[in-house]
């Protein structure tokens, strides 16, 4: 058992992988930043695990044959070997860089719906490829679902035949009941993956004996219903991934979002109070969507005032649209950048916004390069503070705008869209509502970059050169 592995920091696995950052692990795995070698160096992380001589051999030739195998949503495995540090004979493996996991995300916030709906069609995709191969997962988990390369994608390194429990890990509080007795099926992964489910939805794990304890009210359909199928106590009832896929194809992919409030069955006064309440606040944003939407009389159309009352009509509708998170963990690691590089072709200057309102800036007012006058308007995206206070480091965005002849935005297209669903899409809806100059002399193309961070959004932007 190693008690730290942080120690080894800086030390070279067979003179090949340099351990450049711990980033995590346990009494008996840890992984570290590393990078492949090669014309282009390609960062990679190096999973460590002590050796066991009666089982060093059968996992190793595991990680090989999962390393041949390719599936979009599994990560990829490189390679793998021996080596020894400081006198200890350690296993180790290469893996694709993921730049976040769920479990990074749910001690923030729960998931909605939408998202969990965007996390299982992905994961059961993987796992229908790997029990089809007759193999199992064996360790689904929400720190073994990542996003790597704008993708989700579960861990590879645990893949175990059926049946086959040599080297097995230690049970989690995910894993199904057999698997403490020696039994490992695809059925397993049925269990891990609800109880996965479950804890997206509400932060917390059901009950560990099936289902005894009452699942939470404010978990919709189908995903109730899927989760009791997976929580079987026998394995022979359980759900398969191809029914979770049939459940979740015939429901509704629009449900809404449920409340979290709980009203007692027979109280006619709290639903009264709940009507007053809901008519109160539809009067306010209609009120408030007047308000913003006015424009003075003696104001030219499409012109952009810094004071509140003359706030464009499309950035109006930006400040009352819903902001609900979609999936994707967020956060981006320290080994990014932190900041945007200068290039001294860029028109506009940086423009931070807070978290959840929108930064609309005219080119007389936000200042610049000598085509500052060209970005007539330019919006920043709308984030709710939630999704905000999951990022760490810079979410970096590119999109490539064409202008037509009225400076208006006729296509927009990512060039880099970031590792996160939800920032992509509130970015690329900032992107279409920016205005330009109509003077046929200007850019027709611009490239529009945000930068999102917990403590606000960068803004900048650049033409095009023919």
């Amino acid at each position: 058992m190693i008690r730290d592995w942080k120690q080894w920091e800086g030390q070279t696995v067979n003179g090949t992988f340099l351990l450049r950052q711990y980033l995590g692990g346990s009494a008996h795995s840890a992984v570290f930043l590393t990078e492949r070698r090669g014309r282009e160096p390609q960062r990679a992380v190096i999973k460590l695990i002590p050796a066991d001589p009666a089982t060093a051999g059968v996992q190793l030739s595991r990680w090989e044959a999962t390393a041949k195998l390719s599936h979009p949503h599994l990560l990829r495995l490189f390679e793998s070997g021996s080596c020894q540090l400081d006198r200890v004979v350690l296993l180790y493996v290469v893996m694709e860089y993921a730049e976040d996991n769920l479990a990074q995300i749910l001690p923030h916030r729960a998931l909605t719906p939408a998202e969990v709906r965007d996390l299982l069609e992905p994961a059961l995709d993987a796992l229908t490829f790997i029990h089809e191969k007759g193999l199992v997962h064996s360790r689904l988990k929400p720190s073994n679902v990542l996003a790597a390369q704008d993708q989700l994608k579960l861990s590879s390194d645990s893949l175990l035949r059926t049946g086959d429990t040599a080297g097995l890990a230690p049970p989690s509080a995910y894993d199904a009941p057999e698997v403490a007795t020696g039994q490992i099926l695809p059925a397993s992964d049925a269990w891990s993956l609800g109880m996965t489910v479950m804890e997206a939805l509400t932060q917390r794990l059901p009950a560990c004996e099936g289902i005894a304890e009452p699942l939470p009210e404010t978990v919709p359909a189908p995903f109730m219903g899927i989760a009791h199928c997976c929580l079987r106590l026998d394995p022979q009832r359980r759900c398969t991934v191809a029914d979770i896929a049939t459940r979740l194809q015939s429901a509704p992919s629009n449900s809404p979002q449920p409340s979290t409030v709980r009203i007692p069955a027979g109280s006619a006064k709290w639903r009264y109070i709940l009507l007053v309440a809901a008519v109160v606040l539809v009067a306010a944003v209609w009120l408030g969507s007047r308000l913003l939407s006015r424009r003075p009389v003696n104001q030219p159309a499409g012109s952009v005032s810094s004071t509140p009352s003359a706030v464009s009509e499309p950035a109006a509708r930006a400040e009352t649209r819903s902001a609900a998170p979609e999936v994707e963990p967020a956060a981006t690691d320290a080994a990014k950048p932190s900041a945007i590089k200068t290039r001294g072709e860029r028109s506009s200057s940086r423009a931070a916004a807070p978290p959840s309102a929108p930064a609309v800036a005219s080119s007389a007012t936000s200042g610049g390069g000598a085509d500052q006058g060209s970005v007539l308007q330019q919006v920043s995206p709308v984030v709710s503070k939630s999704a905000q206070n999951t990022i760490s480091g810079t979410i970096r965005i590119r999109i490539k705008v064409l202008v037509d002849a009225a400076g208006n935005v006729e296509s927009a297209n990512f060039i880099s869209a970031g590792p996160s669903k939800y920032f992509s899409r509130q970015a690329m809806q900032a992107a279409q509502q920016w205005k330009f100059s109509p003077d046929q002399a200007t850019a027709r193309a611009w490239i529009l970059h945000f930068g999102f961070r917990r403590s606000g959004i960068e803004v900048d932007s650049e033409p095009v050169k023919p």
